[in-house]
């Protein structure tokens, strides 16, 4: 199963990571980290998650392309989780598809999995 870290960016973040770990996913988000508002950079939030074989659920599409050493990245336009309800099955979805050996190094769409 796919441990996540949600970035500062993901609208409602914490409640979000509540819901995923009260079903039994493995979440974790920046706010919950001590990592949100702290200016740290793209880099460090790829290099924190992949220490702690997490993959990284961002919004943040134009700066997280470019990374190639990373636990796997989840990319996602905004405009396509205005509810939450759908950020949180889209999640549940690629939870329940993706092995964590399968999405190392690579980044994947977050509205294949919708």
């Amino acid at each position: 199963m796919l441990k996540l870290f949600l970035d500062e960016n993901i609208t409602r973040a914490p409640d979000v990571e509540e819901e995923l770990n009260r079903l039994g996913f493995d979440v974790l988000s920046t706010q919950t980290a001590g990592r949100a508002n702290q200016r740290l950079s793209d880099e460090d939030q790829v290099r924190f998650a992949a220490e702690h074989g997490r993959v990284l659920v961002t919004f943040n599409i134009r700066d997280y392309v470019s990374f190639s050493t990373h636990a796997g990245i989840l990319l996602g336009e905004q405009k396509n989780f205005l509810h939450i309800g759908i950020l949180i099955r889209t999640l549940i979805n690629a939870c329940n598809r993706l092995e964590a050996g399968d999405i190392v190094n690579h980044v994947l769409r977050l509205e294949q999995h919708r």
